[in-house]
């Protein structure tokens, strides 16, 4: 047997009075295998919650079907073992509590059987609130939907900013820079959300009232902040180009070989410009593109730094590709 004594004084982990008894437990272990207890999570962006069942010992491998239930009944429930742990994963409701039967066949991995059933209770926590973007860079037409993918759980609105990266920002802005430093500030706008709670949510958020007023029309290369009306550093942040422009970059020893498509039509852009350009916004080569689309940028192979820039003949830009 273990004897657990706590004396007078402990000081408390939140407030002010420490323990003012003296507290003592006898601990007697058991050598039978036997269920410690459960805890849950509900990860924001998963549908599912999981329950881990823990055990004294590891459990046995290959045990497809554990004698296991769950008051309520949760449908498509999923059981699994993972060291000490029976794993129930399923479609808990956050918020509720579930009782938790393992059957006495339930063996350990030296095949010692539970020999009992073994009770216990678990709390399925809420979801923490989430704002995520999926697809966090891509190329939006310039004549299709402005859609921007985005999944919040509890959230009931979002604020939309976005900042267009100017042309002699692109290497800092490849590089990483914050969007403040690289970037003018465009309108904003906001968005009130339907809201299920604990219940992640996928938005098709349409952008087009943010470029509505863009000079010189909606092309170019935009950093788009959204965020929780509610707590400005719960967000998330997309890069989004939106051109017509698609490039294909490769390099040799002997520089950068820039092929340029149109993505409506898939036919070889002629005449348009092509520039490689340094971290201080110096344009080390420049051509212009045939009517295969193709130009050559002569570099040294050993030139880091360096971001290749396409300007449409319009005048329109898109970051090619970017060197370290």
């Amino acid at each position: 047997a273990l004897q657990l004594v706590v004396e007078p004084g402990l000081p408390p982990a939140d407030g002010d009075r420490g323990l003012e008894l003296r507290y003592a437990r006898t601990l007697r272990p058991s050598a039978r295998f036997s269920l410690l207890g459960a805890n849950a999570s509900s990860p924001s962006s998963a549908s599912t919650s999981t329950i881990r069942v823990r055990f004294d010992r590891n459990l046995a491998l290959g045990q497809e079907d554990p004698p296991v239930t769950v008051t309520p009944p949760v449908e498509s429930m999923r059981a699994r073992v993972n060291g000490r742990y029976l794993v129930l994963e399923g479609t808990f409701r956050c918020g509720d509590r579930y009782g938790i039967e393992v059957g006495e066949s339930l063996l350990s991995s030296d095949d010692v059987p539970l020999g009992r059933t073994a009770r216990c209770s678990v709390d399925v926590p809420h979801r923490d609130a989430e704002v995520s973007i999926p697809a966090s860079h891509g190329i939006l037409g310039p004549h299709g939907h402005m859609t921007l993918g985005v999944r919040t759980t509890n959230v009931t609105g979002l604020r939309l900013t976005a900042h267009e990266v100017m042309p002699g920002n692109l290497v800092p802005h490849l590089r990483g820079a914050r969007s403040g430093y690289t970037s003018r500030e465009l309108l904003s706008d906001v968005v009130t959300l339907p809201l299920e709670p604990d219940v992640p949510q996928e938005h098709a958020i349409d952008l087009s009232a943010l470029f509505a007023e863009t000079p010189g029309g909606v092309r170019g290369v935009y950093a788009v902040e959204v965020y929780d009306t509610e707590y400005r550093w719960r967000n998330a942040t997309a890069i989004v180009r939106i051109t017509d422009l698609a490039p294909t970059v490769k390099r040799d020893a002997d520089g950068d070989h820039v092929w340029l498509r149109s993505i409506a039509g898939g036919e070889a852009v002629e005449g348009a410009s092509v520039s490689a350009v340094s971290i201080t916004d110096q344009v080390l080569a420049s051509a212009t593109t045939d009517q295969r689309g193709y130009a050559f940028l002569p570099l040294r192979a050993d030139l880091g730094g360096v971001a290749d820039a396409a300007f449409s003949p319009d005048g329109h830009y898109i970051a090619g590709a970017y060197w370290e």
